[in-house]
């Protein structure tokens, strides 16, 4: 991996990264599909770096690929030095409270069988954090009737109709 323009290492540094997927055909032998091909890019510590495309271009697929959740097939992925793919156990945790991919459709991201409250309380819950944030918000995820409204803890993504869930245009 490269050394960042600014005299250390890159914040965010992906070389020739392939991930690809098994196809199936109806006849004949199958096949892979190439869902991302030799993508490389280099990010500074303190630049925004975005990634934009057409559906179906694989900027999903790079994203899960970028954060561990996904195998890839070649490349190299270095998130301030680390190799996420290579992370087991607590630093596997670590790792994945300090990083975090935005996706284009907040409400695919959303499950629709949780409340909104229930939603946020899980990171929340999964990595322990109750204790270490501001005292209004430490009840998230412990199901103390303090934590939230009613109508946070009742409301379900589909009850927003173009509120908290959806971005400006």
């Amino acid at each position: 991996m490269m050394e960042g323009t600014r005299g250390h290492a890159a914040a965010l540094e992906v070389l020739d990264l392939e991930v690809r997927f098994a196809s199936r055909r109806l006849f004949g032998s199958g096949g892979e599909v190439r869902a991302v091909d030799g993508v490389s890019f280099h990010v500074d510590p303190g630049e925004v770096f975005c990634i934009a495309g057409e559906s179906g271009c694989g900027k999903t697929t790079l994203g899960r690929a970028l954060l561990g959740l996904l195998r890839r097939h070649s490349g190299e992925i270095s998130i301030s030095g680390l190799d996420p793919e290579r992370l087991r156990g607590e630093e596997l945790r670590r790792f994945r409270r300090q990083v975090q991919v935005v996706f284009q459709d907040p409400m695919g991201s959303l499950n629709p069988r949780q409340s909104v409250y229930e939603a946020v309380a899980e990171g929340v819950r999964i990595h322990g954090l109750r204790r270490s944030w501001p005292k209004p918000w430490r009840g998230l995820g412990s199901g103390h009737p303090s934590a939230s409204s009613s109508a946070t803890r009742t409301s379900y993504p589909v009850d927003s109709a173009s509120g908290w869930s959806s971005r400006p245009p």
